[in-house]
């Protein structure tokens, strides 16, 4: 195996959140293994189709679609190409195709953490989640936060509210001005690049906000005060080295807490200390345990 592509839903490899994460798996195998990457984003949900084609008609032997959309094309190709191996991310199949692997993550298990460490740290009694598309995928990070939230502390008022869009960064900005004008002072978001613009409005106006998928401290320093670690950079890594070493994967792999493949960074807000961190890990290790439950809808 020496060509490996990556096609995207509609997103962009700048939202320094999930396909940036996805395609920094790919470089680092690119790096590791010594072979040929290339990624073709999607504008709007109709190139998906086409760039899938050109991938498969160019010879690519392993090619990665990211994005809970992308399972009817995957479905469609993978048909098409029986000696290609595709593997997707955020999508869980009724039935699994041979020739896929299907890489899911237990988002709400690293929601309910970012919900727990809101309430603790809120003043005024109220946070927000930023949504982008209102999807299954979106909604298990909603019921995470307000689980955790809610476990935090029962009073707790949960707002949650969607840009309608994963790309739209002055989407992400109106959503988040909404929230905060409603009484919310610590945000959380799950919204690619339109929650960028969230962070922004939480810049602007000296509010707090927790990242996702990536450590996004560094796009508002003291204004993002944890992020949501979800690893998609990890899982395209092991599975592209084990396949480029002729592995055969099991049909679906889960990452979740227990590999650190969800996580929280290091909490970065004035009230923050000790004791709630102390909180979080056994937090955390109830849920990996079992004697946490946590909602995914």
């Amino acid at each position: 195996m020496n060509r490996v592509g990556m096609v995207s839903g509609p997103s962009r490899l700048d939202d320094a959140s999930f396909l940036f994460s996805a395609w920094s798996g790919l470089t680092q195998a690119r790096t590791e293994l010594g072979i040929k990457t290339t990624i073709l984003e999607a504008a709007e949900e109709g190139d998906l189709d086409s760039n899938m084609d050109y991938l498969t008609y160019d010879g690519y032997e392993l090619i990665w679609a990211v994005g809970y959309n992308t399972q009817e094309v995957v479905e469609r190709a993978a048909a098409r190409n029986p000696t290609t191996h595709f593997c997707t991310v955020d999508v869980a199949f009724e039935e699994t195709p041979p020739n896929v692997t299907s890489v899911v993550f237990d988002e709400h298990h690293g929601a309910f953490l970012a919900g727990y460490a809101a309430a603790k740290l809120s003043e005024s009694g109220a946070v927000g989640f930023v949504g982008g598309e209102e999807c299954e995928l979106i909604s298990k990070f909603a019921a995470g936060f307000a689980a955790g939230a809610l476990h935090a502390n029962p009073e707790i008022d949960v707002k949650v509210d969607y840009a309608g869009s994963f790309i739209k960064y002055n989407a992400g900005r109106v959503v988040a001005e909404r929230l905060l004008g409603a009484g919310c002072d610590i945000l959380f978001h799950a919204a690619g690049s339109a929650g960028k613009g969230a962070i922004r409005v939480a810049k602007d106006r000296g509010k707090y906000i927790i990242g996702v998928d990536c450590d996004q401290a560094f796009l508002a320093p003291g204004n993002v005060i944890t992020s949501m670690l979800k690893r998609v950079d990890q899982s395209v890594l092991a599975l592209t080295r084990d396949l480029y070493h002729g592995v055969t994967p099991n049909p679906v792999r889960r990452f979740g807490l227990a590999d650190d493949a969800i996580a929280l960074t290091p909490i970065m807000h004035p009230a923050a200390g000790a004791e709630l961190e102390h909180d979080l890990a056994a937090v955390r290790s109830g849920i990996v345990n079992g004697s946490i439950e946590v909602p995914s809808a």
